[in-house]
């Protein structure tokens, strides 16, 4: 798989607008490995006997599905896709890190996952970068409730949030598995800014804290 993208994506030869469908494709073909991966973990469970119990439904304690693959590729939420990406996983950092974190617990969260995956320098710049989107993610979910009334405002709203999920989620992908230096120049702009006007809408309204992790 890092083959395929490495040589046939086009990551370093990429031009403008181009750049965004060649990260989208190539973080795609990795979210496919990862899922791959999960399905075979859990049908290895589910024939071990370690599925869930037939009173036990799978978002109960004791059994998380990590291939929740309809939510991740739908959500328009960065927050949920991060509480959906590898479950089993999220769920232990919420409670080892996240609910245990008296200042910044968010950044500590994805600190201590950076540490958890070695500590290279793509996976530094990605989880960091999460950490900064996740929480701009919250400011602009937040504040676009309190203005959106119509039905087409909110297609609108729901539409181009998926799109900049996505596309958030195909940088960080990228960042983490290559490292920075295999992101084009004009995607590595490109995706900062996205995120960006959440902090304005954040000036105004200091009195109204963001949404915590677990919202």
């Amino acid at each position: 798989m890092r083959w395929v993208v490495g040589t046939g994506a086009g990551l370093t030869d990429c031009r403008q607008l181009q750049c965004i469908f060649v990260m989208w494709s190539s973080a795609g073909l990795f979210k496919l490995t990862y899922y791959s991966h999960w399905i075979l973990d859990d049908s290895l469970l589910h024939a071990a006997g370690f599925g869930p119990e037939s009173d036990q439904s799978p978002g109960e304690e004791g059994y998380i599905s990590d291939a929740d693959i309809w939510t991740l590729e739908t959500t328009h939420k960065i927050s949920l896709f991060t509480r959906k990406w590898n479950q089993s996983t999220a769920r232990w950092l919420r409670r080892l890190i996240f609910q245990q974190g008296r200042t910044w617990p968010l950044m500590q969260t994805f600190v201590f996952s950076a540490w958890w995956h070695g500590l290279h320098p793509g996976q530094v710049f990605g989880f960091l970068c999460w950490a900064v989107m996740l929480e701009a993610d919250y400011l602009i979910h937040t504040r676009a409730n309190l203005f959106i009334r119509s039905w087409p405002m909110w297609l609108l709203y729901r539409t181009l949030t998926w799109a900049h999920t996505q596309l958030i989620i195909a940088y960080i992908m990228l960042a983490v598995e290559k490292g920075p230096q295999a992101i084009p120049a004009f995607y590595l702009i490109l995706a900062p800014m996205l995120t960006n006007h959440a902090y304005p809408l954040q000036m105004q309204g200091k009195g109204q804290q963001p949404l915590s992790c677990e919202q």
